[in-house]
């Protein structure tokens, strides 16, 4: 068993100190199938794209699906806190382990690569969890980001300290780009109560994580707090406890915070120096915020859920589907469609569709006796919304929420390639055949 040793921390009471290198502390070495020059896995190429898929068959790679099988969080896990810390890019998918970072070719399911964080796991217990890695665009290469909760023991009479290890690394060929590491101050467990509000983190995402990026800020969240470092010289901006940064967009960091306990707002801060740029949607503490596509926060409300700029903080929409049964949560396709549901613990209420642009309603399912059952959304993607009724998995035209096939897959993760379905204590991947 594995489990990193960990400290809750709320709120700064002291400076934050960051170490950076710019090379060398992740450890990568090539896996059995390197990627091409252009950094595409040759398996890819021989297969069709479906956009999106409506059906999956199991691919006849000769790997197996253990190194995606450690992104699967411990089994100490809430149900809300359950999805395995996979990303998926094409036919890679890259997987966030107890010691570091793996790609894993999604096709044949042999590892590419794999990387260690400089800092070690700490060897006991059920394991910890671990939040998706972040492929994006960094320092001029196609990257992907992760970020680990640590901690460093003490030697003679110096106390061990808790750290968030963050590490960048080339995704053709795991080779470290940046890396950081911040310490942590520590809430003393007398004030930890007062200052700890679990449905801040409405994803459910606990974990240190790599939000967003640009060419000027590295945005991380771990737990409750939201840290911003500066991409070039990698030196710590700002701080700030009670906010869940959720997108970096035109130089503002929004995402949610809790402006004193029990209450929520959705805020945008500078990324340059933290400073207050806006605040909208004050309600009660129940609330939850979710990012709703490129500049866009979502936030239940009383009476349904709204749509605000994430640059401004103008409210763009606010449908008003009526009162929710469990708060709302909104994704956005990647397209056109903004997909909203009332899901919690697998239970569904509600969905519904906007679309992205002109924020008009575009469908909805309610529960009502006799009517249509409300799938249990997993994922939506480029048109199709995935999911799971009593009858088994379906999925649903976005723009128009009618029943378009019955696949053999429930994919959390899916684009034109493959689907990856998780089963709780595994992950079943399939390749896109129609």
């Amino acid at each position: 068993m594995i489990f990193a040793a960990r400290c809750r921390h709320r709120r700064w009471a002291g400076a934050v100190a960051l170490v950076v290198a710019l090379a060398g502390p992740l450890s990568g070495c090539s896996g059995s199938t390197p990627l091409s020059a252009d950094g595409i896995p040759p398996a890819a190429r021989q297969l069709q794209a479906y956009d999106p898929p409506t059906s999956f068959e199991f691919g006849d790679g000769n790997g197996t699906g253990d190194a995606l099988d450690e992104g699967v969080q411990p089994s100490t896990s809430s149900p809300t806190r359950q999805r395995p810390a996979i990303s998926l890019k094409d036919t890679t998918a890259f997987v966030t382990t107890e010691d570091g970072m793996k790609a894993v070719d999604a096709v044949t399911r042999n590892t590419l690569w794999s990387a260690s964080s400089t800092i070690p796991a700490t060897k006991s217990g059920f394991g910890s969890e671990r939040a998706a890695p972040l492929p994006a665009h960094f320092h001029g290469i196609d990257a992907v980001l992760v970020a680990f909760s640590r901690f460093i023991p003490g030697t003679g009479t110096g106390r061990g300290r808790n750290v968030i290890e963050v590490l960048a690394a080339d995704s053709t060929t795991g080779k470290t780009v940046w890396s950081a590491q911040v310490d942590l101050v520590i809430t003393p467990p007398d004030k930890e109560a007062l200052s700890h509000d679990d449905s801040l983190l409405a994803d459910g995402i606990r974990a240190a994580q790599v939000v967003a990026v640009d060419d000027q800020s590295v945005v991380v969240s771990d737990d409750e707090t939201t840290y911003v470092v500066d991409a070039g010289s990698g030196q710590l901006r700002w701080t700030r406890a009670d906010f869940h940064a959720m997108q970096l967009v035109d130089g503002i960091v929004a995402g949610a915070e809790a402006p004193t306990y029990g209450e929520r707002q959705l805020a945008g801060y500078g990324a340059s120096d933290g400073s207050p740029r806006w605040s909208a949607v004050h309600t009660e503490s129940h609330a939850v915020a979710s990012s709703a596509g490129p500049g866009l926060l979502a936030m239940s409300a009383s009476d349904g859920f709204v749509i605000v700029d994430a640059r401004t903080g103008a409210i763009r929409a606010h449908p008003g589907p009526g009162a929710y049964v469990h708060p709302w949560h909104c994704d956005f396709d990647g397209t056109s469609v903004i997909l909203c549901n009332d899901q919690l613990f697998g239970q569904t209420h509600s969905i519904a569709a906007l679309d992205a642009t002109s924020m008009k309603w575009l469908w909805s399912i309610t529960e009502t006796p006799g009517g249509r059952l409300v799938p249990a959304v997993t994922a939506v993607w480029h048109g199709a919304v995935y999911g799971r009724t009593t009858n088994g998995n379906v999925i649903l035209d976005a723009r128009t929420g009618a029943d378009r096939a019955t696949p053999k897959l429930a994919p959390f993760l899916v684009n034109a390639y493959v689907g990856i379905e998780n089963r709780g204590r595994s992950v079943t991947l399939m390749r896109s055949t129609g």
